[in-house]
């Protein structure tokens, strides 16, 4: 709900705040007001006016420096807490070790382990066993923590349940301070984070334009739809029979019949 979240104005002194999806600046991050947000506070007002292949570039620059500037910091609390994470992933698995695996920022971004909101690392135990950590990304003012609590919380709660019933998700664990209510939130680590399986597969590169046709070769856009159709297939009799507090309903519901046409 990013809309309904009010960000503080970044400029010194400033009390105003702004709402919306708009508040942050999507190349550098800054939240400014109506007041402050221009060529003398932010950079960005002054590269959009360039000529159209060099604001390109320019902002791509600064849109890669927020990126590594996020990700180093990511990495560095991750260093700085190793240790407890290590202790708390292993009581999920008790009588198991585990090893948290912290790569170095090049790695980072050549491994894509990372999207617009989340970073994950790998979490390897000695039985060969793999999980991941999933920690959201700092992009400038944070929400309220009892939201980020919430949308985790749904986030968990939705996978488990989906795999409870036949859903092809990794299972996963909030952490021990949302998980156990009689735990010492003092204790609790500065970043959003939770665990989850390790589910291996191969990405499948194709046209995320809303505006233009998936293009894949005939074959392989027949498996996209029918992987896709046999997804919705399994959330529909999940969503009717047993989510009345879930909203899981599908952007494109398809039917068993729907599935038939397309065999």
């Amino acid at each position: 709900m990013p809309e309904l979240v009010e960000h503080p104005c970044s400029f010194t002194g400033c009390t105003s705040t702004v709402l919306g999806w708009e508040a942050k600046c999507q190349f550098c991050n800054v939240v400014l007001c109506d007041v402050h947000d221009n060529e003398n506070n932010h950079e960005c007002c002054r590269l959009a006016r360039l000529e159209h292949d060099e604001r390109n570039e320019a902002m791509y620059k600064v849109k890669q420096a927020t990126r590594e500037k996020n990700l180093n910091h990511i990495l560095e609390q991750i260093k700085t807490h190793q240790a407890a994470l290590e202790k708390e992933i292993s009581t999920i698995r008790p009588g198991h070790t585990c090893s948290l695996i912290i790569p170095q920022l090049e790695d980072l971004i050549k491994s894509k382990w990372y999207a617009g909101f989340n970073v994950h690392f790998l979490i390897t135990f000695e039985d060969d066993v793999d999980w991941l950590l999933r920690v959201r990304q700092p992009y400038g003012p944070s929400p309220p923590q009892e939201i980020s609590d919430i949308v985790m919380t749904i986030e968990v709660t939705t996978l488990n349940f989906l795999k409870a019933n036949g859903v092809s998700v990794p299972g996963a664990w909030l952490p021990k301070h949302l998980e156990d209510v009689n735990c010492n939130t003092s204790a609790r680590l500065p970043f959003d984070y939770f665990i989850y399986e390790f589910v291996e597969g191969k990405p499948l590169k194709i046209n995320k334009n809303l505006y233009k046709p998936i293009e894949l070769p005939p074959n392989e856009l027949r498996k996209f739809v029918e992987e896709y159709a046999k997804i919705q297939i399994q959330l529909f009799p999940t969503y009717l029979l047993n989510t009345p507090k879930l909203d899981l309903y599908p952007r494109l519901p398809v039917t068993p019949k729907t599935f038939e046409s397309v065999q």
